[in-house]
């Protein structure tokens, strides 16, 4: 039973990280993604951004957004300050290009309850949710916008790339994290199985929206709901915009913790898309892609315990086993490195994924517990 235990995480590993990808791409391969008519209408978009004390960069944020190759008199900006003690919204309401509507709120209450507030003012039949903080490249919203002539397109997200990966080991290990989610983003919007955005970077159909709860995010709930009501949600790999992503480890610790506890309140409200008899390839789909990913810690845990417990009967589980002590031995070190400000990759990989990997244990075992989270945090 012990052994059959052991085979069954290895297997559940192995499927989630490689099998599963291989087997999305394999028949992402002989689709095509949602047809693009050059003929497409250009709606009124409304792009919302719910910022807290952003004065340094709201001005800059306005400025790029009607720089884009979109009519400026198809562009509506809606500014929701949450609780802010400076001045973003006077700098907001002072901007003079294009329409921009500024919504002062004197509590901090969190995204969802701004975007929830906001949404009720947007005009845009459109509407794009983003961050202060983030830069549209010129063509963004476009290629995003087009997408909307074919009905059945319910949202539609783009890509997010972090200006400074290349700064540090953990930004290298991000860029090869983002470089494999985009992968498979690709590959389930081609089946028309893609249940995720990219929340500094997406759109969607104001008729589609719903009020977010605040333990969930806009981009873990609002996939899901557009898939409930019957429409589909597209990844355009050119739609690109630009952030400064942390690179603090502690930070990437709750982004982690908090991004598990946003995707399984989502999914809690959404339980019935999780359900094999009503939607059987979406089921395996979000099974595969979310839920095992967030329990390989358990996995982890697991493996470690029953190979130990093997190791005294067989060579192969005790090589295996010490194979495990040298990894962690390696994320020990790489720990120890890291508070002397040393960086040696041979090191500070291991400590990079142990350390991840712990704040998406820390996030599951949050949410057995009911807990939630209240504020949002970026990069996802």
């Amino acid at each position: 039973m012990i052994e059959g235990l052991f085979v069954v995480s290895i297997v559940v590993m192995i499927y989630a990280y490689f099998l599963y990808p291989f087997i999305l791409g394999f028949f992402a391969f002989f689709k095509r993604n949602v047809t693009i008519s050059e003929k497409y209408a250009e709606p009124l978009v409304s792009v919302i951004i719910a910022a807290r004390n952003e004065e340094r960069v709201i001005n800059q944020r306005l400025v790029n957004i009607f720089n884009s190759d979109y009519p400026k008199e198809k562009i509506e900006v809606i500014i929701g300050s949450d609780g802010s003690t400076d001045k973003t919204a006077e700098i907001a309401s002072a901007f003079k290009v294009g329409k921009v509507k500024v919504f002062a709120f004197p509590k901090n209450r969190g995204r969802a309850a701004v975007q929830d507030d906001t949404v009720t003012h947007a005009s845009g039949e459109i509407l794009f949710f983003t961050d202060a903080e983030t830069e549209y490249d010129k063509g963004c919203i476009r290629k995003m916008v087009r997408y909307y002539a074919d009905p059945k397109v319910g949202c539609v997200c783009g890509r997010l790339i972090g200006k400074n990966l290349d700064n540090s080991v953990l930004g290298s290990g991000q860029k090869f994290y983002w470089k494999f989610e985009y992968f498979l983003r690709t590959a389930q919007s081609k089946l028309g199985i893609l249940g995720k955005a990219t929340g500094a970077n997406m759109s969607m159909r104001k008729s589609l929206y719903k009020n977010v709860q605040p333990e969930t995010d806009i981009d873990t709930i609002a996939p899901l709901n557009v898939i409930l009501a019957g429409y589909r949600v597209v990844y355009e790999e050119g739609a690109v915009a630009y952030e400064t992503f942390s690179l603090d480890f502690a930070r990437q610790f709750l982004i982690r913790q908090r991004y598990v506890l946003y995707s399984l309140w989502s999914f809690k409200y959404c339980a019935q898309l999780l359900d094999p008899f009503k939607h059987p390839v979406m089921a395996v789909n979000l099974i595969s892609y979310k839920i095992l990913r967030y329990l390989t810690p358990v996995f982890l845990i697991a493996i470690f315990a029953l190979s130990f417990i093997l190791s005294v009967k067989n060579m192969f589980y005790a090589v295996f086993f010490i194979l495990q002590i040298l990894f962690y031995l390696f994320a020990w070190i790489g720990l120890g490195l890291k508070r002397s400000g040393s960086k040696i990759k041979i090191f500070a990989f291991p400590f990079n994924i142990c350390y991840l990997e712990l704040g998406m244990l820390s996030g599951l075992i949050k949410f057995l517990q009911g807990g939630k989270v209240l504020e949002h945090t970026k990069e996802s």
